[in-house]
């Protein structure tokens, strides 16, 4: 380039815009370069805060209190013979509820034996 420069001055001047050309260009892309990585940054945050949010939203949802309507309070227990119904007693119950059911009957049937009379009489 020197050599360039030596022997015609106007391709020297020529080189020196180029040059000046090309380092403006270099400076331009540079700054939009940086402007552009800002914006990424600047989106990412963003973007970053919106998934953080989402992501306490979702946790806060997942919390034992929002899903829970019941809670297990002991242990179940369970017996090893199942325990069966006893015959005898439902027997006895049941004959002494039928005997004073048929006294009541008769001491109610006595009641109304009167007034059936008086009907029966006119």
């Amino acid at each position: 380039a020197k050599n360039v420069q030596k022997k015609d001055p106007t391709l020297a001047a020529l080189l020196l815009l180029e040059e000046n050309r090309l380092s403006d260009s270099i400076y331009t892309t540079n700054i939009k370069l940086m402007d552009l990585q800002n914006k990424k940054e600047t989106i990412l945050q963003a973007k970053i805060n919106t998934l953080i949010e989402q992501k306490q939203l979702l946790e806060s949802m997942l919390l034992p209190y929002n899903y829970k309507n019941s809670q297990v309070v002991a242990k179940i227990i369970t017996n090893d013979f199942p325990s069966k119904p006893k015959k005898k007693l439902i027997i006895v119950v049941a004959f002494i509820t039928g005997l004073i059911l048929s006294i009541f009957l008769v001491f109610f049937l006595e009641f109304l034996a009167p007034t059936r009379e008086e009907e029966t009489k006119q």
